[in-house]
């Protein structure tokens, strides 16, 4: 046998027992036991931008607003309020990573002493994404209407700015995914 031959050979059972031993419950607690230890030495803290702030919508989050907005999802006038605190506070870009796939439809809630719709709540998120003119939204790149824009969905609420690849004569997505459109509006 060739040198070539043998080290093929090692390769190829090297990988197969690698990929046996991935799958046992030992090597899956290594990989989460490891897994933020070699993150951090992959990207230091030190390289961390102070110009970054990340806002989460977390455990604590939802149990503080569940007494008064509910049981996640929240109505849209609470990611209103949060984007209009955003804009106010400078951010230069609002990356929202909640996706608003279909119009709100609940009935008459309470919002502090007043009263609003499901879609009063939609247009209050309308507006405020209208207003900042920075917010970039992830939305599902795997609707019928991006490829048929006949039949397009018109469940969602029309957020402003929103061109969606496809819309304006280009080539549509022909895959499922994810991709990200720009809500700016006037800038």
């Amino acid at each position: 046998m060739t040198r070539a031959a043998f080290a093929l050979g090692l390769g190829i059972a090297a990988a197969a027992i690698a990929s046996l031993v991935s799958t046992t419950p030992l090597a899956r607690a290594f990989e989460n036991q490891t897994y933020d230890a070699r993150l951090a030495w992959s990207a230091p803290l030190s390289d961390q931008q102070s110009s970054i702030a990340m806002v989460e919508i977390n455990d604590s989050s939802l149990k503080a607003l569940e007494g008064t907005f509910g049981r996640w999802p929240w109505p849209r006038v609470v990611h209103a309020g949060v984007i209009d605190f955003l804009a106010r506070a400078g951010a230069r870009v609002i990356v929202y990573d909640v996706l608003f796939l279909e119009r709100d439809t609940r009935g008459d809630f309470a919002v502090g002493s007043s009263r609003m719709s499901g879609s009063q709540s939609d247009g209050a998120l309308i507006e405020s994404v209208r207003h900042a003119g920075n917010v970039i939204l992830g939305v599902p790149a795997s609707s019928e209407g991006l490829i048929n824009p006949a039949s397009q969905d018109t469940s969602a609420p029309a957020l402003p700015g929103v061109v969606v690849p496809g819309s304006k004569g280009g080539p549509a997505p022909r895959g499922r995914g994810w991709f990200v459109v720009w809500c700016g509006v006037g800038r």
